[in-house]
Parts: C-alpha cells; sequence; structure tokens
C-alpha cells in the first residue's frame, strides 16, 4: 500500500504492509543500484511481517525510488534528517531492519533496537561506484557533482560517505549470509542478490530474513 510523508515541503513516498496500529518495523534499503537489486526480496519481508501481525513500512529518501527531489541536490545530512522527521512520526516503532548500506544511517532513526542485513562501509560502496563510474563529458560538467554507476551525487556527498561505517549501538542484531566471514550474530541462507546484475528474488533469503527479523522483533519486546 503506497502512503507518503512530508520533507522539506515535498512528499515522498512510502510502501506499507499491514495494521498501522501494531508494532512498526521500518525498513531502510540498500543505497543505489543495490536498491533496485534487493525490492522483491525487501518487500516479501514486509508482507511476510505484515501477515504476522506487524506493520511494515519502507520510506523512499528524498532524491531516491518515486521522489521528486533531485538526487544531486541531496547531502547524507538530507536523507538522515528525512530519516529521523519519518521516524518520529510512527508512534509504535519496534526496530529498524536496514540492508547494506542503508546501516549507515539507521541511527538516524531513533530506534531503540537495530537489525541490520550485511552492512557495508561507506569507503567499499563508493569503491564499487568508482569502479563503474562513467567516462564521458558527463562527469565534467559541473565542478561540484560525479557521476557514478549512473547516479548523479555531490562530491561533498561521496567524501561524506567514503568515511562512514555502520554505528555502534546498544541493542543490535547483525545478519550475514553463509558465505561472509565477517563477524555476525546469525547466517541466512541465500545469495547475496545486491552482487545479481538485474533485480530478481530469492525465496530461501526471504524466508531466513524474516524468521530471524521475527525472532529478534520478539526478543526486543522483552527488554
Amino acid at each position: 500500500m503506497g502512503d507518503h510523508y512530508i520533507w522539506n515541503g515535498a512528499k515522498e513516498h512510502v510502501l506499507r504492509f499491514g495494521d498501522p496500529g501494531a508494532p512498526t518495523v521500518l525498513f531502510i534499503q540498500p543505497f543505489f543500484e543495490e536498491a533496485n537489486r534487493m525490492r522483491r526480496v525487501i518487500v516479501s519481508v514486509m508482507r511476510a511481517l505484515a501477515d504476522a501481525g506487524y506493520h511494515a513500512v519502507l520510506p523512499d529518501l528524498p532524491g531516491t525510488g518515486e521522489s521528486q527531489t533531485r538526487l544531486d541536490q541531496i547531502g547524507l545530512e538530507d536523507w538522515r534528517g528525512a530519516l529521523r522527521s519519518y521516524a518520529s512520526s510512527l508512534p509504535k516503532l519496534t526496530c529498524v531492519a536496514s540492508f547494506r548500506a542503508g546501516s549507515l544511517i539507521d541511527d538516524a532513526s531513533g530506534a531503540a533496537h537495530l537489525w541490520r542485513c550485511s552492512p557495508e562501509t561507506g569507503a567499499r560502496l563508493v569503491r564499487d561506484l568508482m569502479r563503474t563510474r562513467l567516462t564521458s563529458a558527463q562527469n565534467q560538467d559541473a565542478e561540484d557533482t560525479l557521476d557514478l554507476a549512473g547516479n548523479r551525487l555531490r562530491k561533498s556527498f561521496v567524501d561524506a560517505l567514503s568515511t562512514m561505517t555502520p554505528p555502534a549501538h546498544t541493542s543490535l542484531r547483525t545478519a550475514r549470509l553463509a558465505t561472509d566471514t565477517a563477524d555476525a550474530d546469525v547466517r541466512l541462507i541465500g545469495t547475496p542478490m545486491w552482487r545479481r546484475s538485474e533485480p530478481g528474488d530469492d525465496q530461501d533469503l526471504v524466508g531466513s530474513i524474516t524468521t530471524d527479523l521475527l525472532y529478534w522483533i520478539r526478543a526486543c519486546a522483552k527488554y
């Protein structure tokens, strides 16, 4: 179901499932092209949470999705501000579920409990963007912007992003794929959809994310 929130005088889109009066899980998707590749998986998890009695919401950040704001007008502080503003409007915010680079800003939600799927550092994300940087004259037509993998970004945005790491939090659960050797609280079954060349679905990944996220939400409810 579509909805919206207001940020900086503009309407920004929100996808939501479930009863708005139920405990709410706020989703933060990956940045840039990884968001497109993971969209189906995230939406499937949101639907599953709604079936389990929760309210699942996924706001578009300014300059992304259906936003009318241009991405090259946005800084990271704008994303954090928009997320903070929207999260404050959710009276029953129970947990935030962030994916990949979305974990870099999940603390802006002010949520007491965080769940992260394969959190990524800003430096690694910027390196990936730089590998696919367009070499056309588009990169030269404005001194303060870069065209990275088809995303027009302020240089100040890229500079800030490259220094960021997922922030520490007192109530945090980190999930990673079974093939990932980095530290994690749980290993997920499935494939790294964010690495696919095209958007897709993986029901094993959907199932393992849903199972662990429901475990964490219910555990947090006891705090």
